[in-house]
């Protein structure tokens, strides 16, 4: 049985001038289709329909098809009634779905991301559809729920003898059961094992997940509603006591409903399977299996009325207003202003109006608290969408939203998500780095495409900071968006004190990263029964392993950085590509037995305070320590009970996190990011200030905020002591337009790779000559970038400052991504790998 899907939903016919495209009519004629396939392809490619499939063909379906000369793959159909081309065609192999699994407005918001970000279409449905969708011949299958006998009668020859070879075989590929069952067409076979849960594909292996399949239990026919019908079976059990006592818990149980979950009435009559099975063979029950989806949604459920104070009850009201007019409003409201409960107040309205609600967060780690609040005003309406789900589970994912589920929270990627009415979309956090796509394409960013989205579903956007991105504030000043600001704490309680301390006067003691101030801060806090937390924006215990005799370090093999040491597992580990190697005993240069570990970080604090404060509760929040599946919420959950006393964090710490017992903050080392060769240093030196200090003093009491610093005179921290984002706006928003950065210009970033230095020189320098040619202003580069070899490829980066002229964006993308093409079809290029990055973080 293929997936089921609802019909296509268009919110308002309009926004597209095509038709909506009904199932095409059989024909003796030709037909042609375009579809898309989930590989790096520029275009859609055109196929024609064998006459048995003609009837069955329409949009947004998948159909089987073979692309090159032996592979196939599951393609979506985004056009029918196609002329015939010049050229001739593939036949479509089979059909895979009876309805749509996308929707026309998807595709447009698709066709918008790959025109927009430079990628190819296929990029785009490849990060769109789960994986589980997107079968192809390479595909690996695994058994991990075998039929029981009685289903495997119901089965076809073909179904049988797929599970019957896989249950000798760890494993098989799409092409080798194609091979196995002599016929072309396998996916319709796949898909019905699929969908029953006997079979997994290979990525799903590691999570031994399996959609649930529930097993129902009905009396037949004869035996419904008849009292006389009830003695004659009850007659027919006379010989089996467990029989007998099943038969009338089940009488009892079918009262109120027509059938019940075969597990109830196993449990409640104390009998096993073979009970049920004896009666099924008698005729008087009948066991029927159904897929379920995992996601339970309880959309009846009542939700409380949300209270608000004036300020927030005001702010609303302005959002409310402004939404009639603009699409995008941006609210603005200090740390601890209670932005949360005005998102919540303006989604329960948008749900009460019957519209679906987006609410995305930067990353998964802010789920976890998030989650737990949000579920007291929305129960079990809420539906978490994130990357960290296995792909069945993105399977039911996809199909609760397109079924209408009312609330969804996640990151980046539910821009995707197959919408059915969308209404608001809250990006909370609007400015952090992690809404934007680094690798692989499309490389988007996740605010500015909910922007975009929202215009196509006639939807409101509502973007909350803190300390909102310079872009984000400058389009609020010219008026593109609308602005709120909440300039208040929640129950007037008094923004942090923060105290700067000169690390020049106030050295630290040797080996530490505590000046005494921050020190006497901490133990201050903690004879308060309060709690700490110690931000450091570097994890492992020390970033550099260093030979004191001939000055040699630990670099990795096949990156130009330095690799870290990790205590936990004491080892050297790379933080790009991943690689570990054992600290060697000797230095490999010269042989010397004089290693020392330099630098700190989060695990080396972690030690450091357990020994001067051995009576504390010290925990560590980084990507480390947060590596299993729940360990996250239970460090937060551990925290915010005050079964820990100090909190050592990288940026994590940082991300919205709210605690109602943390009297300091400690930041270790505030010039880290400083001065960081990028545009945006000063930006993220003060978010990320701004934000841990409003980490402390929740509640009734101000909260405090140590700030170690070799430049306390810099300026960022004066704006950041004094809460003051407009001074910090408008000096650099000056130094933007002075040096011609965002938002003033647009940035496309071009990364060039190759695992020889050589080639990838001469492959950036030949593409910077040829936009030269033809862009006579704003190329920048060649230049190899500070880490100049990632994973054993060579990288130059060329950039392209792009004046804010309308329609001139769209045509320096199109000579960048034609000047490409030119590149790689010269002789010694076609490895060269190419990267465009539209709008880089």
């Amino acid at each position: 049985m293929p997936f089921r899907f609802f019909r296509e939903y268009i919110p308002f016919a309009d926004v597209f001038s095509a038709p909506i495209l009904l199932p095409l009519e059989k024909s003796n004629q030709p037909q042609y289709i375009e579809v898309v396939l989930p590989i790096a392809l520029p275009k859609p490619y055109t196929y024609h329909v064998p006459l048995e499939f003609q009837t069955r063909i329409q949009y947004g379906i998948r159909v089987e098809v073979q692309f090159g000369k032996s592979k196939r793959y599951a393609a979506i159909v985004v056009s029918t009634g196609m002329a015939s081309p010049e050229y001739k065609t593939k036949a479509i192999i089979d059909v895979i779905d009876d309805t749509p699994v996308i929707t026309r407005l998807q595709y447009a918001f698709w066709q918008w991301m790959s025109e927009y970000y430079c990628c190819t279409i296929g990029d785009v449905m490849n990060a769109a559809l789960p994986a589980a969708m997107k079968l192809s011949s390479e595909t690996s299958v695994y058994l991990i729920h075998p039929p029981e006998e009685d289903d495997l009668i119901e089965l076809s020859a073909h179904t049988r003898t797929v599970i019957e070879a896989l249950s000798h075989r760890t494993e098989l590929t799409l092409d080798e059961i194609r091979k196995l069952l002599a016929i072309q067409s396998v996916l319709p076979v796949i898909h019905l094992l699929y969908a029953r849960g006997y079979i997994a594909v290979k990525e799903e292996l590691i999570d031994i997940y399996k959609p649930k399949i529930e097993k129902y239990i009905r009396l037949a026919p004869h035996f419904r509603n008849d009292d006389k019908a009830m003695h004659e079976a009850l007659d027919l059990t006379l010989r089996s006591e467990k029989q007998t006592q099943a038969l009338l818990h089940l009488f009892r149980l079918t009262r109120s409903t027509p059938e019940v979950l075969q597990k109830t009435v196993i449990h409640a009559a104390e009998i096993d399977t073979n009970v049920i099975k004896a009666l099924e063979k008698k005729g008087i029950l009948e066991v029927v299996s159904r897929e379920e989806n995992r996601i339970e949604l309880d959309e009846d459920e009542p939700t409380p009325e949300i209270m608000l104070n004036p300020d927030q009850e005001q702010a609303c009201e302005r959002i409310r207003n402004i939404w009639t007019e603009k699409h995008v409003v941006l609210l603005h409201g200090v740390t601890g202003s209670g932005k949360t409960w005005v998102y919540k107040k303006l989604l329960q309205e948008a749900q009460q109006r019957g519209q679906q609600t987006l609410y995305l967060l930067p990353e998964i780690a802010l789920t976890v608290q998030v989650v737990q609040r949000l579920r007291r005003i929305f129960g079990n309406q809420i539906v978490i969408a994130h990357s960290a789900l296995s792909n069945n589970e993105r399977v039911d994912l996809w199909k609760r939203v397109m079924e209408g589920a009312p609330f969804i929270l996640g990151v980046r990627s539910s821009v995707f998500l197959p919408f059915k009415d969308l209404g608001v979309i809250v990006v909370d956090e609007e400015h952090d780095s992690s809404f934007k796509q680094a690798d692989p394409a499309p490389r988007y960013h996740g605010r500015d495409a909910a922007i975009y989205l929202a215009t196509l579903c006639d939807a409101r956007v509502l973007l909350g900071s803190a300390t909102p991105s310079i872009e984000t504030f400058f389009n609020a000043k010219l008026g593109k968006y609308g602005f709120v600001e909440m300039r208040t704490r929640y129950l007037d309680v008094r923004m942090p004190d923060m105290h700067l301390v000169d690390l020049r006067k106030h050295r630290l003691a040797k080996n530490s990263q505590f000046s005494q101030v921050l020190v006497d801060g901490i133990k201050k806090t903690l004879d308060a029964h309060q709690q700490v937390i110690i931000f450091k924006n570097r994890r492992g215990y020390a970033p550099l392993v260093r030979c004191q005799l001939c000055g040699w370090h630990a670099m990795c093999d096949q990156c130009d950085v330095s690799m870290t040491y990790h205590k936990f597992n004491n080892n050297l580990h790379c933080h790009l590509c991943g690689s570990q190697r054992p600290v060697p005993v000797q230095c490999p240069a010269c042989g010397s037995t004089d290693i020392i570990l330099e630098g700190h970080g989060t695990q080396k604090i972690e030690d450091e305070l357990k020994v001067i404060f051995p009576d504390a509760r010290v925990a560590r929040l980084d990507y480390d320590s947060t590596r299993s599946k729940f360990s996250y919420q239970k460090i937060i959950d551990d925290f915010e009970r005050q079964a820990v006393d100090i909190l050592v964090g990288t940026q994590m710490v940082t991300k919205g996190l709210d605690f109602d017992h943390v009297g300091l903050v400690g930041v270790v080392h505030a010039d880290q990011q400083l001065y960081f060769p990028h545009f945006r240093a000063l930006e993220r030196t003060f978010q990320l200030l701004v934000q841990v200090s409003g980490r402390a003093g929740r509640k009734e009491t101000a909260g405090n905020v140590i700030v170690q610093t070799y430049n306390p005179s810099h300026a960022v921290f004066a704006d950041v002591g004094f809460n003051d984002y407009l001074s910090f706006y408008n000096r650099e928003i000056a130094e933007r337009e002075h040096w011609a950065y965002p938002p003033f210009v647009h940035l496309i970033k071009i990364t060039v790779k190759h695992p020889d230095r050589h080639v990838v020189r001469q492959a950036a320098g030949e593409l910077a000559k040829r936009l030269r040619l033809r862009i006579t202003r704003g190329v920048l580069g060649p230049a190899e970038p500070r880490i100049g070899k990632v994973r054993n490829q060579y990288i130059m980066n060329l950039g392209l400052k792009i004046g804010r002229v309308t329609g001139r964006s769209s045509q320096m993308k199109a000579i960048v991504l034609e000047e490409i093409t030119t590149l790689k079809r010269q002789k010694g290029m076609t490895t060269v790998r190419v990267n465009v990055d539209v709008d880089p973080g």
